[in-house]
């Protein structure tokens, strides 16, 4: 399934949307019967808010869509690993982010994220 969350209007929540419905689909819910779904999360909004959403640092981010996207050394296609934000790593931004704003009490045990990866957008897309 591929699902894409587009409109030329700022401000109207195309990102807030995408994260939502990406971290949904990949959680599942036994009350709607939907199994947990491997989710590719790819953000192509210049503004790169998604990894903000799961408090991934703009600046701690190495490689971007840009990256990928303007890669052209020749070879094949370096590896994806390379590129994406694991869902290991998202959880662990979300629960350094959620500490820093409790006040450094620990994250909550379900702030997790399974079956996710993003590939992260940046500035350079403009």
């Amino acid at each position: 399934m591929v699902v894409a969350v587009a409109n030329q209007k700022g401000g109207c929540a195309k990102t807030t949307t995408a994260v939502n419905l990406a971290a949904a689909l990949s959680k599942g819910s036994k009350r709607q019967k939907l199994p947990p779904a491997k989710v590719l999360l790819i953000d192509l909004d210049p503004q790169g808010n998604c990894a903000t959403s799961f408090g991934v640092e703009k600046k701690k981010v190495k490689r971007t869509a840009y990256d990928l996207l303007t890669n052209d050394s020749g070879e094949e296609l370096p590896l994806m690993d390379e590129y994406l934000i694991s869902p290991r790593a998202l959880t662990e931004s979300m629960q350094e982010a959620w500490s820093m704003r409790n006040g450094g009490k620990a994250a909550p045990e379900n702030l997790t994220v399974d079956n996710l990866w993003l590939l992260p957008s940046d500035i350079h897309l403009s």
